[in-house]
């Protein structure tokens, strides 16, 4: 779980392209080793399942799962040890994304558009995220769900991974600009009343907030 979220966030720095050459060079070793540790976990996952044969028909995919895959798909351009592994959870997370709640969703969709599966993900998860989310004039949109004393589950994890679905498909179009404003603007006001709790929660959000789209570090006006 910790190599996980090291390599997720490692991965989030990449894509932000702030990582120079330099450092890159400097923490690829220790990447390689982290990559192909996580890679021999969903491996040793992935044959525990088919050995419990009745396991590999009824579980769902969990969510330490679903995690390595978002992660590892930072990292297309690196091959993976254990391809049946990650081909095997890839496919049941996409069959089995509607009994997932928002948050593990919106991370299925993101996982399956960066595999080429883009029509997927935008016609199958995008509507029913959208379905139920809540919009309020003044807080902005959000998702009400029952979160819980998992980390995955704090409001500000949870609203920050839907943030960074929605920007990643926004394309060219941008056609769910003004929605990510508006989940933009409750995770803010959050922060007016309620301080961000953990380290994870709060890198999260800086996350969500300097992606692409609509550069809020740029606006002079007050708040």
């Amino acid at each position: 779980h910790i190599t996980q979220q090291i390599l997720t966030g490692m991965g989030r720095l990449k894509k932000l392209g702030a990582i120079g050459t330099d450092v890159a060079m400097q923490v690829k070793p220790m990447l390689m080793k982290a990559l192909s540790y996580a890679d021999a976990a969903i491996g040793k996952d992935y044959a525990d399942m088919i050995q419990a044969k009745t396991a590999a028909t009824i579980a769902p995919v969990q969510i330490r799962q679903i995690e390595y895959l978002y992660m590892r798909s930072f990292f297309n351009d690196i091959a993976i040890s254990d391809s049946n592994a990650y081909r095997f959870f890839y496919n049941r997370s996409k069959t089995g994304w509607q009994k997932q709640n928002s948050y593990t969703k919106a991370m299925i969709a993101l996982i399956a558009f960066r595999n080429n599966n883009e029509q997927w993900a935008v016609q199958q998860i995008v509507p029913s995220l959208l379905e139920n989310s809540i919009q309020d004039a003044r807080k902005g949109m959000f998702w009400k769900t029952t979160y819980t004393n998992s980390w995955y589950e704090s409001p500000i994890t949870h609203q920050s991974m839907l943030i960074s679905c929605f920007e990643e498909i926004n394309g060219k179009e941008k056609k769910y600009t003004a929605a990510i404003d508006a989940m933009r603007t409750w995770l803010l006001l959050n922060k007016q009343t309620n301080n961000w709790k953990t380290a994870i929660a709060t890198a999260d959000a800086c996350y969500a907030l300097l992606l692409n789209g609509s550069n809020w570090l740029n606006n002079k006006r007050t708040v």
